[in-house]
């Protein structure tokens, strides 16, 4: 297969892992109050199971899925796959996947819905992605009562699943959630990152699509035994040492030249600021051939992301995941 074959595939797959309608720094999906949409209900605690079915009275997590089934409105997508500003009724197999308390009367949901056909079964194909969902509670006595209900915040990543979640503080008063998702092309696989700061009824796009790690071994049967043996290159050829990082100013969020062979995986972590969230680390390892020839580098690199008007932006060092 050739790379162009596999960037394609991969561009065009990818297409799922997270666009965003809103402008820089704002809200990622505007929401709707709950007495817009049902009588008030409320749930006696933080558990997932009740949370639900306080949005969604007849929800159940049953194996088959059928009572998963809900009625919700979503941000339309155009042709390109990026969210518009009008929304559509979908049915979505919905399922909890992290549940934030904000503070000691706010709390949040984050759900994973997958969109299904009029028979009811999961559109999970590969080029599919899931939307996620955001439901903020308010405590009320000794309840807790849907607030603010967000439907479709976004529509990312690959087989009907927006990837890995965590959650982590960003600030005092913002929590984060990172998501990961991936997968692979014919040989090529690479995953992706997108950060989103969670504040009461708020939800905002802080980076997508950021890439976090790619590998090409089962592309081609050379690749793989080249960076096993990274440490003793191929013709006694010396190893390349690793590009010290750029000065601040220089540095662009660019994809490096696609070598012919490449394993690097990233380690991303973000920093917890005073006010504002801190700065988002990657580390890298791995190894990668560089020029024309079968010399290897150690990959040992570090990507520093600073907000910038609302949005992280490359601020020190590089990135060395291809973009394929």
């Amino acid at each position: 297969m050739s790379l162009a074959v596999a960037m394609l595939a991969a561009t065009l797959l990818c297409g799922a892992c997270g666009k965003h309608p809103a402008a820089d720094g704002e809200s990622v999906a505007s929401g709707t109050a709950a007495s817009d949409t049902q009588a008030v209900a409320h749930s006696p605690d933080l558990k997932r199971a009740n949370l639900m079915r306080t949005v969604f009275p007849a929800w159940e997590d049953t194996q088959k899925g059928d009572r998963r089934i809900v009625d919700v409105e979503v941000p339309n997508r155009d042709d390109h796959g990026r969210l518009t500003k009008t929304l559509g009724e979908s049915r979505f197999d919905v399922s909890p996947r992290e549940v934030v308390r904000l503070d000691d009367t706010h709390a949040v949901m984050l759900t994973e819905g997958v969109e299904v056909t009029d028979a009811g079964e999961r559109d999970d194909s590969y080029a599919s992605g899931a939307w996620l969902g955001a439901y903020f509670f308010v405590r009320q006595g000794s309840g807790w009562v849907l607030d603010k209900r967000i439907d479709g915040v976004d529509y990312g990543g690959v087989a009907g699943s927006y990837g890995e979640s965590r959650v982590v503080r960003l600030s005092p008063s913002e929590f984060g959630l990172v998501l990961t998702s991936g997968g692979c092309w014919q040989g090529y696989c690479g995953s992706w990152a997108s950060v989103y700061g969670i504040s009461r009824g708020e939800v905002r796009s802080l980076v997508d699509t950021l890439r976090v790690a790619a590998d090409n071994l089962g592309a081609t049967e050379d690749c793989e035994p080249l960076l096993k043996n990274a440490a003793a290159p191929a013709s006694g050829a010396a190893t390349p040492p690793a590009q010290p990082a750029q000065p601040v100013s220089d540095v662009r969020d660019e994809a490096p030249d696609t070598p012919q062979c490449f394993n690097v995986v990233g380690k991303l972590e973000i920093a917890q600021g005073k006010e504002a969230p801190g700065d988002l680390r990657i580390a890298f390892t791995g190894a990668e051939t560089v020029g024309k020839g079968k010399a290897v580098r150690d990959v040992d690199d570090v990507a520093v992301y600073r907000l910038k008007n609302g949005r992280y932006a490359l601020s020190e060092g590089s990135n060395p995941v291809p973009a394929f």
